[in-house]
């Protein structure tokens, strides 16, 4: 689905700054519903075309999009193609935004910014404990916060997040924390919907302040592998063999951080209890 999505853009000439930075924005957002298991659709993405033509801006893309779903009555029920559609327009609009900085209420704020209207918990802290059939876990889930612990452990670990310092760290040393931190608030799952796309978009917002030259195809592309990834750091059944590890988001990051190639197969991230089946 994400290179069926994407495919529309590869024949566009792009030749400024401006445009090329559009069209990172759209192909991280369009790329990232596959989370979901959900595509956009061809009204979005003629909207999209428009934008990175400079014939509209996103502001005049939310309102078409308005329009086209107050308006059309059989495309207003398909709820994940609305979803799809409205949070993609979103997320060009906040990662086209300079980042203030990274804590639990800007979470939040982008949260609310990317569902109000989608979800009804929209830049809510969850107060449910939650779980997710996974694939890769042959339908277990990955172990997630308890709703009462959602608050203290957003201010501890992002409390942590400020006090760390990059300076000197070797990319390496870079990339293993930003995985770590990555799978740390992850876990935390505060809300009950939208958590892996708000959270790709404040990362990419606070890594390209911190001054990464970061390289958006790696959301684009592969934001299932990250989602998945994200799961594996936050899943462990020892009397199976199976620990959690980061070592999957390290590919994932050194790609977006570092440019680094990397093969990144969901197949590989999935877990065995056979013991002639690589974990």
């Amino acid at each position: 689905m994400e290179e069926q999505q994407l495919d529309w853009q590869l024949s566009l000439a792009v030749g400024d700054t401006d445009s090329n930075d559009k069209v990172g924005f759209w192909q991280t957002a369009i790329g990232l519903q596959a989370v979901k298991e959900i595509a956009v659709s061809d009204f979005l993405l003629e909207a999209a075309r428009a934008h990175i033509g400079g014939t509209l801006d996103i502001d005049g893309v939310q309102k078409r999009l308005q329009e086209y779903y107050s308006g059309n009555a059989e495309s207003a029920a398909d709820f994940a193609t609305r979803e799809a559609d409205v949070t993609s327009a979103r997320i060009v609009q906040v990662l086209s935004e300079d980042a203030p900085g990274i804590s639990p209420l800007e979470w939040q704020a982008i949260h609310r910014r990317l569902f109000a209207g989608v979800f009804d918990c929209a830049g809510q802290i969850r107060d449910t404990d939650v779980s997710r059939d996974e694939w890769i876990l042959q339908g277990e889930t990955a172990n997630y916060a308890s709703s009462q612990s959602v608050r203290r452990l957003l201010s501890y670990d992002f409390e942590m997040e400020k006090q760390f310092s990059y300076a000197g760290r070797s990319a390496a040393a870079t990339n293993r924390h930003i995985a770590k931190f990555a799978a740390d608030i992850w876990q935390i799952h505060p809300f009950d919907e939208g958590n892996t796309r708000s959270l790709a978009v404040m990362l990419i917002r606070y890594l390209r302040g911190l001054g990464f030259q970061i390289h958006l195809n790696a959301f684009a592309k592969h934001s299932v592998f990250f989602r998945n990834a994200l799961v594996r750091a936050n899943y462990v059944d020892l009397p199976n063999g199976i620990q959690a590890t980061t070592k999957y988001l390290e590919q994932f990051f050194d790609m977006f951080l570092f440019g680094a190639d990397h093969a990144l197969n969901n197949s590989e991230l999935r877990v065995a209890y056979n013991a002639d089946e690589k974990i």
